[in-house]
């Protein structure tokens, strides 16, 4: 299965050989399963989408879904099946020949390795059998983790499918290390029933419940347990009371698309419909329905079968709830808030509206509530703010958290530009009114940038959200600068840097030239054993006058002026030197790593392959040890992203995504990018107070296990906290709880003195 290979290894061997379509199929399919592993409380809650995604996504014709018992026992149960719908479509697996077929293929699989099989691979009872359900070829999938084998996924092909290629198992492979980490990790409970030619039933998703309906549609017959299900005492009561299907359907056309499809195919497979329960609850079914005739051909009647799916739908509402959704307020999340952009700019353009305005607000010093207060009280204040934004906004617009303590209002209901200026207002005025939140009475300031849909400079419609946004974000940072609760409107003239901004872009040249910049290092901990794995690289700015500047006051400056690449070489080049010179001295092991950060100009440098092998020959520092670290919003905004990351990985560096987590597009197009590390973003860290957020933690971690990528998880600043991560299987953390950034040498007196508790 690949266990020691990266999954950028993995991913750009297995491109080689599948077109381009096919590989685009594979990786939107990675994605949609590890998205349902990673929301999902537990696996077995996503039994059925994820086959689905598995099937669909590879072009099988079925699939099977297998785990072996929590006891070690070598029988295996099925959770669930799926196949494609059409007449000749059926589960292999009830029949008793295919159950010897499973026995000769456990060795193979109780190893780790994957069983391919053709027709022309069987015996000719097993080739009589494989005819009888069109199969051509069979892929088994072992679910295999740390050494034992959990259960395993089987895909299918019919006759006239192509074979299955090298790449695609590839690929399928990477969705099976991640399903299999779940299944350890969550220790989901497995049947441990023996398997014998005596239980087909395993094989099938368990019905609940069985009709027979005529023609005409009116009920013949029905079975105890479907009358149970919607609550009738027997089936002579329902039969009674009930004569005709869609009298239970909460949507009538429902029934009559049932209808017609069953006419037109005499079979259907997993027909979704929402019906009555006697008590008036509403269950979801799913039901297999195919026509019955006599030896004429003439229809006799229709065999039902039905699943109660009602919690399978519940859950998948959730997952679209909060696809669009931010989970603490409720509010809009950023994708919907851009969705909503979208509409807006679509109807000014129809003439449906004549304008609408945007407000981004950002609160001041809400970090040091956080600290002060702790993050359940934080988290309480934003909830209390959502509220009290709805409330002002009302019905001239809608409102959303694009995350942190960032809100976003879109206003498409105003009349005049005189309503929002004395909206802003009320804003202001109502934000200058404390907040209570368990005894404490908390003041919040901010700043509100504006944009209206219309340039300032020529009165044309912006062309996208992320325009509107941008100069939102402009917008803001003016007010700022003004201090206090301050709104700003955006117009062109806010691009000039200020006098201010000048002078400091002078002082930074001056900086450079002199060299002012200091480096100082945090260390990285392997916090499942008390041992050092590496060190992060900081950079401050040590002023003549006005003593150390962090980065933050700075950088941003040096990424707008160009300054950042200079700076950056600098920063590399002495970290990798002093690393080198440590473990010359034996301060530190051979093997400790060293992560850089990169700016997005830096990573988008073209020479920037040619600068790090440089300073690497340079400083004798080896290629293995270096670890540079991107944050989502570079790697994910420009498609030549894969195409440098592979450069790198080239090169012999390691490579990784830095604040996971913060991006709102990660999950999509995480699995194209060749990554050795995840590095979770300490907001997580700091909420795992939260039931919430420490899910969300889980499911980061276990996504990165079953990836096979590094985990470092960011601001560890208790002890609560470490104890948590290492339940959860993280690697690695860094934080205060461990030591601050340390000048050089700081460094050698910490390691003195370090141990991990």
């Amino acid at each position: 299965m690949g266990q020691e290979r990266t999954i950028g290894d993995l991913l750009c061997s297995a491109r080689q050989g599948l077109t381009p379509e096919t590989w685009e199929n594979y990786l939107a399919t990675l994605v949609e399963v590890q998205h349902h592993l990673l929301f999902a409380q537990g696996v077995k809650q996503v039994y059925g989408q994820v086959l689905a995604k598995l099937g669909q996504g590879s072009g099988a014709d079925g699939a099977y879904w297998l785990e072996r018992g929590c006891d070690g026992a070598s029988g295996m149960a099925v959770q669930a099946v799926w196949w494609r719908e059409s007449k000749v479509s059926h589960p292999l697996f009830p029949h008793s020949e295919a159950w010897r077929c499973l026995g000769a293929w456990f060795g193979p699989l109780e190893r780790g390795q994957v069983v391919v099989k053709h027709r022309e691979d069987l015996t000719p009872a097993e080739q009589a059998l494989w005819d009888g359900y069109h199969i051509q070829s069979f892929l088994a999938l072992p679910l295999w983790y740390q050494g034992r084998l959990l259960g395993m996924v089987g895909l299918e092909r019919h006759q006239g499918a192509t074979p299955w290629q090298e790449g695609e198992i590839e690929l399928l492979g990477i969705a099976m290390s991640a399903i299999a980490c779940q299944l350890h990790q969550q220790h989901q409970p497995l049947d441990s029933s023996p398997v014998s030619d005596s239980q087909p039933s395993l094989f099938h998703p368990i019905p609940e419940g069985n009709f027979q309906t005529s023609p005409a549609g009116h009920y013949l017959k029905v079975n105890p347990a479907f009358v149970n299900l919607i609550g009738y005492n027997s089936p002579e009561e329902f039969l009674r009371q009930v004569r005709y299907p869609q009298c239970l359907y909460v949507n009538p056309q429902r029934y009559l698309d049932y209808r017609r499809q069953l006419q037109q195919e005499d079979f259907l497979s997993d027909f979704e419909y929402c019906i009555y329960h006697r008590n008036g609850t509403r269950l979801w079914l799913s039901e297999n329905v195919h026509g019955v005739r006599d030896e004429q051909g003439q229809l006799l009647y229709y065999d039902s079968t039905v699943v109660n799916i009602t919690e399978r739908r519940q859950i998948q509402s959730q997952l679209e709830y909060y696809a669009s959704h931010d989970p603490l307020t409720g509010l809009m999340n950023l994708s919907a808030f851009v969705s909503q952009l979208t509409n807006a700019l679509e109807q000014v353009k129809s003439a449906q509206n004549e304008f609408f305005v945007v407000l981004l607000i950002d609160l001041k010093r809400f970090q040091v509530i956080n600290q002060s207060l702790g993050h359940l009280i934080g988290d309480q204040l934003l909830i209390e703010l959502a509220y009290r934004l709805e409330m002002y906004v009302g019905s001239y617009g809608r409102v959303a958290r694009l995350g942190g303590d960032e809100f976003a209002v879109l206003l498409d209901q105003v009349n005049d530009y005189e309503e929002v200026g004395e909206l802003v207002d009320n804003l202001e005025e109502g934000f200058a009114d404390p907040f209570w939140i368990q005894g404490h009475e908390i003041f919040v300031t901010g700043s509100i940038g504006i944009v209206r849909s219309h340039r300032e400079s020529t009165g044309e419609l912006y062309d996208s959200p992320e325009q509107l946004l941008r100069n939102a974000y402009r917008a803001i940072e003016q007010a700022k600068r003004q201090g206090g609760y301050t709104a700003k409107l955006f117009d062109s003239t806010l691009h000039p840097l200020l006098p201010d901004e000048l002078k400091l872009e002078i002082a930074l040249r001056k900086a450079l030239d002199n060299q002012e910049f200091v480096i100082y290092f945090q260390p990285i901990i392997s916090i499942q054993k008390p041992e050092l794995y590496g060190f992060e690289v900081l950079v401050r700015w040590q002023h003549p006058q006005q003593g150390i500047i962090p980065p933050q006051d700075f950088i941003p400056l040096a990424e707008e002026t160009g300054l950042i690449i200079p700076l950056g070489d600098w920063v590399l080049y002495q970290a990798c030197q002093q690393v080198q010179n440590w473990s010359k001295q034996g301060v530190i092991p051979e093997h400790t790593n060293l992560s850089v950060n990169l700016a997005g100009q830096q990573f988008f440098v073209p020479d920037l392959v040619p600068r790090i092998r440089e300073i690497l020959h340079q400083t004798g520092l080896a290629p293995s040890r270096l670890r540079l670290e991107i944050t989502e919003g570079v790697i994910m905004s420009n498609e030549q992203a894969i195409e440098r990351l592979q450069q790198l990985k080239a090169l012999g560096v390691g490579v990784g995504i830095d604040d996971f987590g913060t991006g709102y597009s990660s999950l999509s197009r995480l699995q194209a990018f060749p990554l050795d590390t995840l590095k979770i973003d300490r907001s997580f860290i700091w909420n795992m107070t939260s039931q919430q957020e420490e899910e969300i933690v889980k499911g980061i971690i276990n996504l990165g296990l079953g990836l096979g990528l590094n985990l470092v998880a960011e601001g560890i600043e208790t002890a609560d906290q470490l104890e948590s991560l290492q339940a959860l299987g993280c690697q690695y953390g860094q934080g205060y709880w461990f030591a601050k950034p340390l000048s050089v040498g700081a460094v050698e007196q910490w390691l003195e003195q370090f141990n991990l508790n």
